[in-house]
C-alpha cells in the first residue's frame, strides 16, 4: 500500500529531472542574457543563425 508521504522510486526521479531541468533554464536565461547586452556577442549570433538558414536552404533547394 502505498501513502502520499512515501517517495518512490519514479518520483526520486522526477524530481532530480525537475531540478536539473530548472538550472538549464536559468543557465539559458543567462546566456541569452550575456548575448542581448553584448552588441558584438548579439551581431555574431545573428550572423550564425543566418548562416545556418542559409545553409539549410540551399541544402534543400540542390536535393529538389
Amino acid at each position: 500500500m502505498l501513502i502520499a508521504s512515501e517517495t518512490t522510486g519514479m518520483g526520486t526521479l522526477l524530481n532530480m529531472f525537475t531540478s536539473v531541468f530548472s538550472w538549464f533554464i536559468t543557465q539559458i536565461g543567462t546566456l541569452v542574457t550575456t548575448v542581448v547586452n553584448n552588441p558584438l556577442l548579439l551581431l555574431m549570433t545573428a550572423v550564425l543563425m543566418v548562416g545556418a538558414a542559409v545553409g539549410m536552404f540551399v541544402r534543400l533547394l540542390k536535393s529538389v
